[in-house]
C-alpha cells in the first residue's frame, strides 16, 4: 500500500514537472501574452477606426506651405502617452498597427523603438533591449526628405528616453539636445546632463546640477517637487547611486504634459488632437 502511494506521488510529480505548472514566464511570453489580451484588440480595433479620421481632419487645417506631418507620428506620440500612463497595451498596439501598415521603412523602425519603452517601463529589460537594437540599427536618415517639427520631436524623444533606461547618457543628451532646440523644452537635456555625472560616478557634480534645476522657476513644479524628494533621499545614502531614479515613469509623464503647453502652436494642436484622441478611446473601453 506504501508502494502504491510512493509510486502515485512521484507520478502526480511528473505529471506536474512535465505540464510546466508553475512555470514563471519568460519576458517574451508575458509581452505575448499582452498582445494576446482583449483590451489589446479592442483598442487595436478602435484606434484603426478613430486615429485615420482625427488626423485627416487636423492636417486639413494645417497651412498649406508648412511641411507636413503624418498620420504615423501621430501615433508614435499618442503611443508614448500611453506608455508613460502605464496603459501599455494601447501603446503596443499603436506600435503594431505601424508596423503592418505601408508607413516607410524609418517610421517602422520608430514604431520598434515604442515598443522598446513600453518594455522597459514593464521591468522586460532584455527584449526590451533586443527590440531598441532592431530599431536603432536600421534606422536611417534620408537628406532629401523635409522632416516635421512633430517628426523630429518624435524621433529624438522615443530615442532618446529608451536611452535612458539603456543608461547610454551621451547618446540620450544627443537626442534631448535636438528635442529641446525644436521644442523649446530644455530640462530634459539639463536632467540627463546631471544624471550622465552619477553614472559616471560624479555624485556631488551631477547633485548640484540637479539642486539647479529643482529651483528654477521655468520648470514643472511637480518635477521640481519630485527631484527635492529625490535629492534628499540620495543625499541620506552612501555607495552607487543608481541613476535611473531621476527618470521614472512620473518623469516621463511630466514631460509629455510639458509638450502640450510648447510654444509653438503647431505642437499644441497636435496635442490637443492627442488629448481627444485619449479621451475618446480611453472612455470607448
Amino acid at each position: 500500500m506504501k508502494n502504491s502511494n510512493f509510486l502515485l506521488i512521484v507520478a502526480i510529480s511528473i505529471l506536474f514537472s512535465s505540464c510546466g505548472c508553475g512555470k514563471k514566464k519568460t519576458e517574451r511570453e508575458k509581452f505575448e501574452s499582452l498582445k494576446s489580451g482583449t483590451k489589446y484588440s479592442i483598442y487595436k480595433t478602435l484606434s484603426k477606426n478613430t486615429v485615420g479620421p482625427a488626423f485627416s481632419v487636423y492636417d486639413l487645417a494645417r497651412p498649406k506651405d508648412s511641411v507636413r506631418t503624418t498620420e504615423p507620428i501621430l501615433r508614435l506620440i499618442l503611443g508614448y502617452s500611453w506608455a508613460v500612463t502605464q496603459k501599455s497595451a494601447f501603446a503596443v498596439a499603436e506600435s503594431e498597427i505601424i508596423q503592418q501598415s505601408d508607413a516607410g521603412t524609418e517610421m517602422k523602425f520608430l514604431a520598434h523603438i515604442l515598443s522598446s519603452l513600453v518594455m522597459y517601463e514593464e521591468g522586460w529589460k532584455v527584449i526590451a533591449k533586443e527590440e531598441s537594437d532592431k530599431g536603432l540599427s536600421l534606422i536611417k536618415k534620408n537628406p532629401d526628405m523635409k522632416y516635421s517639427k512633430e517628426h523630429i520631436m518624435a524621433y529624438h524623444l522615443l530615442i532618446g528616453t529608451v536611452m535612458i533606461y539603456e543608461k547610454q547618457f551621451d547618446a540620450a543628451k544627443f537626442h534631448f539636445k535636438g528635442f529641446g532646440t525644436v521644442t523649446g523644452i530644455n530640462w530634459p537635456y539639463l536632467l540627463v546632463d546631471a544624471m550622465a555625472d552619477i553614472n559616471d560616478k560624479k555624485i556631488q557634480q551631477g547633485l548640484i546640477k540637479i539642486k539647479a534645476i529643482s529651483k528654477d522657476p521655468s520648470i514643472p513644479k511637480e518635477l521640481r517637487e519630485h527631484l527635492a524628494k529625490t535629492i534628499a533621499d540620495i543625499e541620506k545614502k552612501t555607495g552607487d547611486v543608481d541613476a535611473l531614479l531621476f527618470w521614472p515613469r512620473l518623469v516621463s509623464s511630466i514631460l509629455f504634459d510639458n509638450i502640450k503647453n510648447a510654444t509653438n502652436s503647431g505642437f499644441q494642436e497636435l496635442m490637443k488632437v492627442i488629448g481627444d484622441l485619449r479621451t475618446k478611446l480611453d472612455s470607448a473601453l
